[in-house]
């Protein structure tokens, strides 16, 4: 990676990856790079359970397997939370859609760098749709309240529905 900006003239710069599946690969990142820090953005499982099953960028078949994937994903963070200890902070999707320069003032500090240093277009943040209610059934929804519940009430969340 330092080649790389080296090669871009832009030593300095800040490498960001958002790609979800990185939390399967979580300790070999954080071991191949010491210094790197890791947001880890949690949504409302509702939401990313009918994301999931829509499919836009990427597609699960079942509530069940959609319902794991977040399980999977909320777990695997707790399990290396202790080990990334200070490299870690937790954003909820929800804060950053509802008070986004907020919630990129606590991300900036967490990473490093200043606020004001940074330009940023909030115009496309958009709040949560809960896209859920037009899309799952109560049953589903209540299903996944139940499969989730610890990790809800984990991150502050209600059950949906």
């Amino acid at each position: 990676m330092e080649a790389f900006k080296q090669k871009l003239g832009k030593p300095n710069s800040i490498w960001f990856d958002k790609t979800p599946q990185n939390i399967y690969g979580i300790d070999s990142i954080a071991s191949d790079f010491p210094t790197a820090r890791f947001i880890h953005m949690v949504r409302h499982p509702v939401n990313v359970v009918t994301s999931l099953l829509i499919g836009r960028v990427m597609k699960v078949d079942s509530l069940h397997e959609a319902t794991d994937c977040w399980l999977d994903a909320v777990r695997l963070i707790k399990e290396t939370r202790d080990i990334l200890n200070d490299r870690l902070i937790e954003v909820r999707y929800e804060e950053l859609t509802r008070k986004p320069r907020r919630t990129v003032r606590k991300i900036c500090k967490f990473i490093g760098i200043r606020y004001m240093d940074l330009s940023f277009d909030y115009s496309g943040i958009y709040r949560e749709q809960n896209q859920y209610a037009s899309f799952l059934t109560p049953e589903q929804v209540s299903n996944i309240n139940r499969l989730c519940l610890s990790e809800l009430l984990h991150y502050g969340y209600s059950k949906a529905g």
